[in-house]
């Protein structure tokens, strides 16, 4: 089991020889989150350009485009589908700076296929692209998968016991696992919080935490609100800069 230090480190180093990527997890897993995470980083140390994708549809995947036609100034005349992932891809390959697609939650590939097939032809090596899926098996045209696996309950016992030391005792530990798990695994997105959480709340109880995360409405409220404000602006890296070191 790879853990999300080690996820990053595989997503980089995938992009730098392939350029594309695919995270694919089951919901909850934490997929968005990673991707996000690398996305803040390239911005930080490398200065590079990172655009956010929701792929609920291929509607949203297009009126993304259009407003990169805005961020970018670029003159449209004709608005068909093709002719705006040209005029964009064209303005970006003219740009001092790579840039980083993440095209988030791919159900079909169909979506994306376009946009793919155009910036392989006109960005070349300008740009990467990591897709988030829950299905890995999108597309046979689709290689570099990484997947990010549940953790086993031995496997999230070891990690809690690894991460937390002396701070649970087995009860504690227990309970973790099976409020965080189903089917005999484990989220390690979820423990990974709860661990990030407990450690910064040394005097926190483990029942304290788990009944906060059971009335919370959602159990990664600070990405759902940058997953908004990355749809709608370039900003939004900096400005969850401090939310993203989980």
């Amino acid at each position: 089991m790879i853990v999300h230090n080690e996820i990053l480190q595989q997503i980089e180093e995938t992009l730098n020889e392939k350029r594309f990527v695919t995270i694919s997890a089951f919901a909850g897993a934490g997929k968005t989150t990673l991707a996000i995470k690398y996305g803040d980083r390239q911005t930080q140390a490398k200065k590079k350009i990172v655009r956010f994708i929701n792929v609920d549809s291929a509607d949203k995947v297009l009126e993304a485009y259009r407003q990169l036609v805005k961020e970018f100034t670029i003159y449209v005349i004709d608005e068909k589908e093709e002719n705006i992932i040209r005029l964009v891809h064209e303005r970006i390959a003219n740009l001092n700076s790579a840039i980083l697609f993440i095209f988030d939650n791919v159900e079909d590939h169909k979506d994306i296929e376009p946009y793919l097939n155009s910036i392989i032809n006109i960005l070349n090596d300008k740009a990467q692209v990591i897709i988030t899926t829950k299905n890995n098996n999108l597309s046979d045209d689709i290689e570099n998968i990484i997947l990010v696996e549940s953790f086993s309950k031995k496997e999230a016992i070891l990690y809690l016991k690894k991460s937390l030391k002396n701070r649970l005792n087995k009860k504690d530990i227990d309970k973790l696992v099976e409020d965080f798990g189903s089917n005999d695994a484990a989220s390690p997105y979820r423990l990974s919080k709860a661990v990030a959480y407990l450690k910064a709340n040394k005097l926190l109880k483990v029942n304290d935490y788990i009944n906060y995360f059971k009335n919370s409405k959602d159990d990664h409220i600070e990405t759902v609100l940058l997953l908004q404000l990355l749809e709608k602006s370039p900003l939004a890296w900096q400005i969850f800069y401090n939310i993203l070191q989980i």
